[in-house]
């Protein structure tokens, strides 16, 4: 007797049926994807947060922060600490960090600099620097220097800076919020270009040419804050509406911040720009529970 083959119908509801569980199981794989990215990123930033203990053992404090393009950045002081001697080696701290005689130092890419969820991750941003220009590579996290002035903001200590210290190595003891109340470093990612709120690209606001989003470059910024689509400054929203000057990340809960004490916590998307303002500030007075962000 012939076997009996599919029949036309019966294949339709095979093909159906997978589709069906592909459909289903596909933002489960996406979810773990992304959880694996977001573990990366968090390791990154401890990383990171242990360079700045073993600087800070070293030095007696925390890595010193310029306020111009032309000074040297933190992440370059803690290479090596990163286990980047080498390329510290390559580096002539007697010459500003875009002129060629950094070139090679500044294009090379830091996988620890990077977030994996960033989907221009390792960007090279081309620009110049008065006469001299520079290609050097992008990064995903900065210092966070404190609040910008512009913000009007107001705390109860009436001190808008940061946990690094402005041109001189700052001590622990100085930061009088705490080192577990207080971020010295978090998520910009997406630059040199503009993004928006749940990552659209705005183009309206052309990529930075200054080299700020570079690891090299000073790469500090003061917080601001947004209205929630991330166009206008000034708003409610302090984390992923805008990275310009802001914290922000791709991940879809909010963006990594790494606490003075070595500590990583996310910080939840759309976080009230007060509570933001608060965790940028060494000492500030501020009362901040880890429920609040």
């Amino acid at each position: 007797m012939p076997r009996r083959g599919f029949s036309l119908i019966e294949l339709l509801v095979v093909i159906a049926i997978v589709g069906v569980l592909a459909g289903l199981l596909l933002p489960a794989v996406q979810r773990s994807r992304e959880a694996a990215r977001r573990a990366q990123c968090m390791n990154n930033l401890k990383q990171l947060g242990l360079a700045v203990h073993n600087f800070e053992n070293a030095r007696g404090g925390l890595p010193p922060i310029g306020t111009a393009p032309t000074d040297h950045s933190w992440v370059t002081l803690i290479l090596p600490y990163l286990e980047q001697k080498v390329l510290e080696n390559q580096y002539d701290y007697g010459k500003y960090w875009y002129e060629p005689a950094n070139s090679t130092a500044i294009a090379t890419k830091l996988a620890v600099m990077m977030c994996p969820t960033d989907p221009v991750a390792g960007n090279t941003i081309k620009g110049a620097v008065g006469a001299s220009a520079f290609q050097a590579s992008a990064c995903d996290y900065f210092a966070v220097t404190g609040v910008n002035a512009s913000m009007n903001w107001t705390n109860p200590g009436n001190n808008l800076n940061g946990a690094f210290g402005i041109g001189y190595v700052k001590s622990l003891a100085e930061v009088l919020d705490g080192t577990s109340n207080t971020v010295m470093v978090s998520e910009m990612g997406g630059r040199p270009f503009a993004y928006l709120a749940a990552g659209g690209l705005d183009s309206t606001v052309a990529a930075s040419t200054g080299g700020s989003g570079a690891w090299a470059h000073n790469n500090t910024h003061k917080l601001m804050s947004y209205t929630v689509d991330g166009r206008v400054k000034g708003g409610p929203c302090g984390v992923n509406c805008s990275n310009r000057n802001s914290i922000y990340s791709f991940h879809t809960e909010g963006s990594h911040g790494l606490f003075v004490d070595g500590s990583v916590r996310l910080l939840r998307a759309k976080l009230d720009a007060n509570v933001a303002f608060s965790l940028g500030t060494a000492a500030g007075g501020e009362l901040i529970q880890a429920t609040d962000y």
